[in-house]
């Protein structure tokens, strides 16, 4: 959740510009769990582990509300309910309250509803606990109540609007049974659910007052069930269900089910056939399901609906680039661009494509849009610097990885980059250190163990190279490349079994390619007459 508020936060920041926005946001500090085992209001807050979120915002602790703020608000509400109160127990009332106007505010409420009078007897003190007693309570008079919490419970975890025909509708779902049970919850439900919707107000459910029923629904047990009874009650109430339809689709997408979020999108374009943002959600959904033709489609819908959706064109120029139409995929970057200029991702996956296409230079430029817009992103100036190095620039390729590593310091495909254009300019050393960096970011990088046993051998390190070649072929046996190097290494210093053992394991992986290398390698010149090495050339 912190992750999703700084992403949005920036955006705001991006687009509306950051002297146009106050952020103004309210959180419950409490150190101690309403439940045991459970975390409490400032651990979910966590504030030390997002630095980046909280430190954009000035904190304030605000002041508990004095007794006499109480009494003014009991002599404020009370005259206007039918709450019966005597005036001459407001001071002690305040006094016993936890200093919150929430409790004051749920404390009227429910003796309202309950048609109870205002007095020491009957003021809670506390919401601690309150609600899990409220949620007993009502499972007593109603026990498929309990489906009814579950149901607000499980929709509230798909952003899915606490609507009564929703609720009840999920609560039978879950309460699930026979025939005959599924008629008898179907009664009780009906009742119930009317009466927490006025009496609780469980559509609109406080803080911790889902909660109070303990255990919480595992959410994707149910997501095809859930599902299926959203497409259900879009037949009865198109309308009503839109929002939900999409805010489903969205939830369970990014979870991975994208057919059910496809089918989600589905029924909301039946409903709003012409809405750009519901075909776009579709096309993306396609995407991900691989059907790149069939995404193309919508997000050209999308663009029928609304022409300057940069998001539409730029979603469309990487499906196309999935299925190599590259010319078509950079006109697709060129539209996202006209209508924003600043978009740097569009910037980047147009240079890579033109790379592609080998036009390393317009390339660069592209990157170099995107730099200008996103300076600190890490993944353009590592494709600037492989476009760099296809170009022979190895200098300015090693400095555009180093731009890379500043801004992502693990990044283990720019280390292991860096090291190999070190070793195209002879800076063996440098480039043994920056593989060392790659691997200590990922130590299970074939290529990187391969690379560094090729800059050893460069160096006359031979023990040092076979040793990282092990490493090369501990982590995928079928490197080929791994074992004639260390034929090679072996044939050097004379050891002539091994040379010839490693050189057949090479063989037997790639007959075509090192076969015919073997041939004219200089360096087995040395074991070129020996018996072994003659019986596996003619083999």
């Amino acid at each position: 959740m912190q992750e999703r508020l700084l992403q949005a936060l920036e955006k705001y920041e991006k687009f509306c510009g950051k002297a146009e926005i106050r952020v103004i946001a309210t959180a419950r500090t409490e150190r101690i769990s309403d439940f045991e085992g459970e975390p409490t209001y400032w651990d979910k807050l966590q504030w030390e582990k997002y630095p980046q979120l909280w430190n954009r915002f000035t904190r304030y602790e605000l002041a508990k509300p004095e007794d006499n703020a109480i009494i003014e608000l009991f002599n404020e509400t009370i005259p206007n309910t039918n709450i019966s109160a005597k005036v001459e127990d407001y001071p002690a009332l305040a006094s016993r309250n936890d200093r919150t106007f929430r409790n004051v505010v749920e404390n009227l409420r429910s003796l309202k509803n309950n048609q109870q009078p205002l007095s020491l007897k009957t003021y809670q003190h506390t919401l601690k606990d309150t609600w899990e007693e409220r949620y007993k309570k009502a499972v007593r008079k109603y026990p498929a109540n309990r489906y009814i919490y579950d149901a607000v419970d499980l929709l509230r975890k798909f952003d899915i609007e606490l609507q009564q025909f929703t609720v009840q509708a999920t609560a039978r779902m879950l309460a699930g049974g026979n025939f005959w049970q599924q008629l008898q919850y179907w009664r009780q439900i009906r009742i119930a659910t009317n009466l927490l919707i006025h009496s609780e107000r469980i559509s609109e459910p406080h803080d911790g007052q889902i909660e109070a029923k303990r255990k919480q629904v595992e959410a994707g047990e149910y997501i095809l069930r859930l599902s299926r009874l959203l497409l259900k009650l879009a037949e009865r109430y198109p309308t009503q269900m839109q929002e939900s339809l999409i805010s489903f689709g969205n939830k369970v997408s990014r979870l991975g089910r994208y057919k059910e979020a496809l089918a989600s999108f589905d029924k909301a374009i039946n409903i709003s056939p012409e809405s750009s943002l519901i075909w776009f959600l579709k096309g993306n959904e396609l995407f991900y399901l691989g059907k790149f033709q069939q995404a193309i489609f919508s997000y050209d819908k999308a663009i029928e609906f609304k022409p300057s959706s940069h998001e539409s064109w730029y979603n469309r120029g990487i499906a196309l680039d999935n299925l190599v139409r590259e010319e078509e995929a950079i006109a697709s970057y060129d539209k996202a661009i006209e209508f924003k200029p600043d978009k740097h991702e569009a910037w980047n996956n147009r240079g890579y494509t033109l790379s592609n296409l080998g036009r390393f230079e317009e390339a660069i430029t592209s990157y170099d849009k995107a730099i200008e817009f996103k300076p600190n992103d890490h993944v353009v100036w590592y494709n600037r610097g492989n476009t760099l190095s296809v170009l022979g620039n190895f200098k300015a390729a090693i400095t555009s990885y180093d731009k890379a590593i500043e801004f992502k310091p693990d990044f283990y495909q720019a280390w292991n980059n860096r090291g190999l254009r070190l070793s195209n300019l002879n800076r063996f050393e440098e480039a043994i250190a920056s593989y060392d960096q790659a691997i200590e970011s990922k130590s299970n990088l074939h290529e990187v163990w391969y690379n560094r046993g090729n800059t050893l051998c460069n160096l006359g390190r031979k023990k040092e190279a076979l040793a990282s070649y092990n490493k090369a072929i501990e982590f995928n046996p079928d490197l080929y490349q791994a074992w004639y190097e260390k034929a090679r290494c072996y044939a050097l210093q004379g050891n002539i079994e091994q040379a010839v053992y490693n050189l057949q394991q090479a063989i037997n992986l790639n007959p075509e390619e090192c076969g015919e290398r073997v041939k004219t390698d200089s360096n087995f010149d040395s074991i070129r007459n020996d018996k072994r090495f003659q019986v596996l050339l003619q083999s």
